[in-house]
């Protein structure tokens, strides 16, 4: 499942997917996603650096 690189555990798109299907997630752009599910927004996760991270759907990405 894990991997380690340099001491830090690395996840895979697969790892990702595991953790997030079937959880519902409110959005920073106040939209709901549901991964796994068939009508689903997308979700975009910026890294904003320093640990932290911004998320939108795709309807209200307007990118960097």
């Amino acid at each position: 499942m894990f991997k380690e690189d340099e001491g830090k555990e690395i996840l895979t798109t697969e790892d990702l997917q595991v953790l997030l299907v079937g959880n519902r997630f409110k959005l920073d752009c106040n939209h709901y996603a549901t991964p796994g599910h068939n009508f689903a927004n997308t979700i975009v996760i910026i890294s904003l650096g320093g640990g932290k991270i911004k998320t939108q759907c795709s309807e209200c990405y307007q990118g960097y």
